[in-house]
Formats: structure tokens, sequence, C-alpha cells
């Protein structure tokens, strides 16, 4: 993180990798699913991690053929692969005070289990958009910092002061300024600080298997460059702290033998510093809470 004056952005950084092992896939959903059967979360017969899940059973433990001329049944795998690694994290990211959830993060997690198969399929994606806001959370979670749900969508200690944070998710680059302005009025409307976390899956998929992390990154970047207009603009904004951007790459391997799926994540996060206490606030905050996380996803 460096100042504003700087005007030099941190590199995208390459996550920890997807599980994409269908048998791997089916065991984190079964695991969510039990979890929020403790929980007590009510699940319709049928939802979205259910449907994920009996997908991908079909290939797990198996030599099930995977056709790779069928282009839609590998675009259901990445997104059902996707919704049980997502709600893998959700759920073991959910605990419980006093012996119980409040209703609100009870209403959360049923809504995010709503929605068709595959996102697609909806004009609009009330379930998948609060499944990415308890995504951003579990993240928090798993870096050990403090976050609840409350306006505008969640918020968390930042440094030892309470910040805000409004999750979106773009479904198409012409959508990014509107959606990240969509945020930027739920931050203002509390009255409070807080940063814009912007979930870019729709964003960058195919940006090809070549090149290492840096590479990769360097082409992500290219499809979100609105990203540098939308810093330009809100960078002295005084309630929008910084931006945090997710993003994950589908890529199947289809040359030889059976198809192969891999999925590589992306993260950045960037502070609209405006002074350098707060450019070195930030480095003291995102790089150890990047290292956590990354810990703990590789004890998962």
């Amino acid at each position: 993180m460096t100042s504003k004056q700087d005007d030099i952005r941190p590199p995208w950084t390459s996550g920890s990798p997807v599980p994409v092992n269908p048998s791997a896939s089916v065991a984190g959903a079964d695991w969510a699913i039990d979890r929020y059967q403790q929980l007590g979360i009510c699940k319709s017969p049928g939802n979205r991690l259910q449907q994920a899940r009996e997908l991908l059973a079909q290939f797990a433990g198996t030599n099930a053929p995977l056709d790779s001329e069928d282009e839609a049944l590998l675009h259901r795998i990445v997104e059902s692969t996707q919704t049980c690694f997502e709600h893998y994290l959700i759920a073991r990211s959910t605990g419980t005070r006093f012996g119980k959830l409040s209703f609100e993060m009870v209403r959360k997690l049923e809504e995010s289990l709503t929605g068709a198969e595959v996102a697609d399929e909806e004009v609009n994606s009330p379930g998948r958009d609060t499944q990415f806001e308890l995504f951003v959370r579990a993240f928090l979670v798993m870096g050990g910092v403090p976050v609840w749900i409350a306006e505008p969508d969640l918020r968390f200690r930042y440094n030892g002061r309470e910040v805000g944070l409004a999750a979106k998710r773009v479904k198409g680059p012409r959508k990014l300024r509107r959606r990240f302005n969509d945020a930027v009025d739920q931050i203002e409307r509390t009255g409070h600080s807080g940063f814009v976390a912007v979930n870019a899956d729709l964003l960058v998929r195919n940006l090809g298997s070549e090149g290492d992390a840096a590479e990769l990154g360097a082409r992500f970047q290219e499809r979100l460059e609105a990203l540098k207009r939308i810093d330009e603009e809100f960078g002295s904004h005084s309630l929008v702290v910084g931006r945090l951007v997710f993003g994950t790459d589908a890529i199947w391997h289809l040359e030889k033998g059976k198809p192969k799926l891999e999925l590589r994540s992306f993260r950045q996060y960037y502070v609209y510093a405006k002074s350098d206490e707060e450019a070195k606030a930030a480095d003291r905050f995102f790089p150890p809470l990047r290292a956590r996380i990354d810990e703990r996803m590789q004890q998962l």
C-alpha cells in the first residue's frame, strides 16, 4: 500500500488454489450442509448448494465420462465447484454467540442458497449477491478480523476503528462503474467510512492458462481498466477508504485425456490513502491479513 501521491497500485495476488477435484467439492458441500443443519438454517429442497453437490457427485470417485464437447456441462461444473467451495468457506467461518445465530445472519445464509444453478440464467441474483457478501465475511474471519453484519453490508475492525463494507457482484464491464456507484451510495447513507468490495468473476473468465500470477494478473488488470478511472474519481472521497476486488478464472484443459478443470483466484486490496500515515496503516493491516488467510487456506 502506498500514499495516493505515489499512485502505485499493489499487484494482483493469486490466492490459494480452489479445490477442483469433484470428490473434494462434494465433501466440502456435505460439510457445509451438515453445518447449516446444526445452525438451524432452513434449506429448501433442491437448493443451489444441493444441486451443485448432486451434479459433481456424478463425477466423484468414478470414471464417469465427461464430454469435452458439451460446453454447457463444463460451465455447470465450474459454477457448481465454486458454489460448493464458497459455501464451505462460509460455513467454516460461521459460528454462534450465546448458542444461536442472529436473525439477520440466518436470513442471509438462507438467501445465499437460492438462485439458478448457473448465474447466466438469472436476470437478478440476490442469492449469489448475498453469497459474495458472506464470502468476503469469511475471508475477514479467516484473517482474524472482527466482522459483523450491519449497514452498508458488513462492518469490521480496521486498525482499531470500525469501518463499513459494501459488497457488489459485477456481471459485465459496463456495469462495473454502476455497481461501484451503488456501493458508494450505500456507504454515504451510513454516514461512516467504508470499503467497496467487488466480485469480478464474470469479468475475468477465460484469461488463459499461459503465464505466472503476475502475467495473469496483468491480463486481469486489462479487463478492469475502468478501476483506474474509478480510483482517480473516488480516491479523495471523504468516506471511501478503499476497495477490495476478488476474481476467479476457470480454465479447462482439454488437450488430452479426461478434461481437467483449474480455478485460479485473484485479489487486490487498495486503500485510498490521503496521507503517508494512512498508507502506513494500510501496510500494517493488509499484508498480515493476506498472510493469515493464506495460512488458513492451506489448513482447510
